[in-house]
């Protein structure tokens, strides 16, 4: 059976940081999360390595402004640049998180 979390929160640092079943402790960075967001939009503007919307040039760094559960499989997470249409499954969070 694949890990479930058990606490997810921001820290002081801007970083998500979620405790999982196994016992392992992960933390996500706002920006590593905002380029893998797997939402249709951003998955084609990877895949064409074409930006249809150019980011301000004074944009602040990504930052974590909400986590919702989606489920009992996915989180959606918001970011502070307004993006909120990314559903996390638990397997990519699994992938990507630091231990």
């Amino acid at each position: 059976m694949q890990p479930q979390p058990t606490a997810l929160f921001l820290q002081p640092d801007g970083k998500l940081a979620i405790e999982w079943s196994d016992g392992r402790r992960r933390q996500y960075d706002a920006g590593e999360l905002r380029r893998n967001c797997p939402c249709a939009t951003c998955l084609h503007e990877r895949e064409s390595a074409v930006r249809t919307v150019e980011p301000p040039e004074n944009l602040p760094p990504a930052a974590i402004t909400q986590a919702r559960p989606v489920g009992n499989y996915a989180y959606n997470i918001h970011f502070g640049d307004g993006h909120s249409t990314g559903i996390f499954p638990l397997e990519l969070l699994l992938e990507l998180g630091e231990e």
